[in-house]
């Protein structure tokens, strides 16, 4: 039966989603997250937030909350010589900086398509909890293996010619860079000798944005074949609604954030000091207007789409003692516990001591609560259901990453909390905001 929201409830949940994906994106792109492992954080504290929100049965388990956040983690392409395209210029990314000039437009190109092929593995891992069509094994290594395959075959065909198309500036600047470092051929043929090597492309001028294009165009157009694919072959339409509508919340969202990058380049840090923080902002922004559009577009998704409560069966059948010992070792010691002790003690890896001090404390803590569980002791969370937790680990999760980014650091890794800066405040806002929306909503809709 589907969930009814009033529309003051419905403005809530979409302001505290924004609010909720911009805070912790911008906290996956500091020290002690960062890459895959950031966005694996992004996509088990968003998704709770969906399974909270929206209490669909459909699909719901601890084992779909690991395996989707992971499916956020495989996707994540490198961007960062692009974020300048926007303002008529990239970066050679090697040695002393060169710049090369370029159409903003195909700057533009360029951020739609890194946000469209963002996480779409992931946003098809969330669309299992609204369809209506269930589906086997095989058509989720279809899913997953059609999109590298399209991605791959891309890269080595028709992404090359798209980007000589839109920015040939961009082919111009590696091919001047490969001949002063001694590498004879085109930039297609380099890139077929060291295929998506971007250590490789690093050592060359400009070489890490022409591979960084490759990738993100690849990705764009394998998103849009894993959409299609999922509407007109699999008939699944929640499917591939949100994996296109969710893809181009992503690329908007990165796009417009963009602004801030605009505006340092065209005003100075010097009048503006704010602009200093114009990477934070991004990352903020980013995720406040991707998790804007992507709450609208789940709640459309949810009122034409019934919870129907299917079951994919993901796992064999075997016997129900080692289920437990694999679902405790994969849910709870690798999904939760590995992701939740990784960022605070990276941040704290300049010290000798303490990243040791805490690997071993939580180590033994993840151990005994283990044991615990696997005896009886306590209830097994692996076979708990998900939507009834989902509120309070939305809840808890959050606090636990903003604590990391706020209150942990050493070195030259220092709590955010003593940086005296414009991100720092934005932060001090939206966290406790985020709570102040969520909390009453949640109360409200208890009482209905």
């Amino acid at each position: 039966m589907e969930k009814k929201f009033t529309a003051a409830q419905t403005a809530a949940y979409i302001l505290a989603g924004a609010l909720l994906l911009g805070a912790i994106w911008r906290i996956r792109g500091t020290h002690g997250w960062g890459g895959g492992w950031g966005l694996y954080t992004v996509g088990m504290v968003f998704l709770f937030y969906v399974y909270a929100v929206f209490a669909r049965r459909s699909n719901a388990s601890f084992l779909h909350c690991i395996l989707t956040s992971l499916a956020a983690m495989l996707t994540a392409p490198a961007w960062g010589t692009l974020v300048n395209q926007p303002s008529g210029f990239f970066d050679s990314a090697q040695g002393v900086r060169e710049t090369a000039a370029c159409s903003p437009w195909s700057g533009v190109f360029m951020l739609l398509c890194l946000g469209f092929g963002m996480v779409p593995l992931y946003l098809f891992m969330v669309s299992r909890l609204f369809s209506d069509k269930p589906y086997p094994v095989w058509k989720y290594i279809t899913v997953f293996a059609l999109f590298f395959l399209v991605s791959y075959l891309c890269e080595a065909t028709v992404s090359h010619g798209i980007v000589r198309l839109v920015q040939p500036e961009s082919v111009v600047a590696v091919e001047k860079g490969l001949q002063s470092g001694g590498v004879q051929g085109s930039a297609y043929a380099a890139y077929m000798k060291h295929f998506a090597d971007i250590g490789w492309a690093k050592k060359i001028p400009f070489g890490r944005n022409y591979f960084s294009e490759i990738e993100v165009v690849s990705r764009a157009v394998a998103a849009f074949a894993t959409a299609v694919v999922l509407r007109f072959a699999f008939k699944d339409r929640a499917g591939g609604r949100i994996v296109f509508w969710g893809g181009a919340a992503f690329s908007v969202g990165i796009t417009l954030a963009n602004v801030f990058f605009v505006l340092k380049n065209k005003l100075t840090v010097q009048a503006h000091p704010w602009l200093s923080g114009a990477w934070s902002f991004w990352e903020f922004f980013t995720g406040f207007f991707a998790g804007l559009l992507l709450m609208l577009l789940l709640f459309r998704v949810h009122k034409i789409f019934p919870d129907t409560g299917i079951q994919d069966k993901l796992l064999p059948r075997i016997p129900q003692r080692v289920s437990d010992i694999l679902l405790c070792a994969f849910v709870f010691v690798f999904g939760f516990g590995v992701s939740l002790l990784r960022p605070v003690a990276l941040r704290m890896e300049e010290s000798d001591i303490l990243p040791v001090v805490v690997y071993a404390v939580s180590g033994v803590l993840i151990a005994l609560f283990s044991a615990l569980m696997l005896t009886g002791k306590l209830p097994k969370m692996w076979r708990r259901d998900p939507t009834a937790l989902a509120a309070q680990l939305t809840i808890v999760l959050f606090l636990v990453h903003a604590a990391y980014y706020f209150f942990v650091g050493f070195g030259e890794c220092v709590p955010k909390i003593l940086e005296n800066d414009a991100v720092r405040t934005l932060m001090l806002v939206a966290c406790p905001l985020f709570f102040a929306v969520f909390l009453p909503a949640q109360k409200q809709k208890k009482q209905i």
